[in-house]
């Protein structure tokens, strides 16, 4: 009744889901394989219905095109998992190298300012122009750990 057939099948193929994770929409057709929910709080999309004479030949041939479809989807849905699964762990690594170069940046920015000199008093700024200097410096260095950093990860 649910699905609306003309004749009763001999052999349904039928993908269990989830309620949660499939999309059911009322006026989906079940025989497009549109998910269905029935009984409640349980899912499944029709894959494929066979009628006939019960010829042993066929039957097998109708089930192994149904299993080699399963196995691609499922192929496919691991492969999508593997590379979700490097992309958070790319991810999770860029996050920890900007975290530890940020760590880096503050220690050497309280080391500069606890070690520098008090600017002078006076419009001259010798002090001023030594720490800009030192600035420069830390900068290029930073900038030269994070390029080694780098070109150690691509090797």
């Amino acid at each position: 009744q649910h699905l609306r057939l003309e004749s009763l099948p001999t052999l349904l193929v039928l993908q269990p889901m989830s309620v949660f994770e499939a999309e059911i929409l009322p006026w989906g057709d079940p025989r497009a394989g549109a998910p269905v929910e029935f009984p409640a709080n349980s899912a499944w999309a029709l894959l494929g219905c066979w009628s006939g004479a019960p010829d042993e030949d066929a039957v097998v041939a109708f089930l192994s095109e149904h299993g080699e479809r399963a196995a691609e989807l499922a192929r496919r849905r691991e492969e999508a998992r593997q590379r979700s699964r490097e992309q958070a762990a790319a991810m999770r690594a860029l996050r920890d190298d900007q975290d530890r170069e940020f760590q880096e940046s503050l220690a050497r920015d309280r080391q500069l300012s606890s070690s520098a000199p008090a600017p002078p008093s006076g419009p001259g700024q010798p002090a001023q122009e030594g720490a800009a200097a030192a600035w420069e410096r830390e900068a290029r260095e930073l900038a030269a750990s994070a390029a080694q950093r780098k070109s150690d990860e691509l090797a």
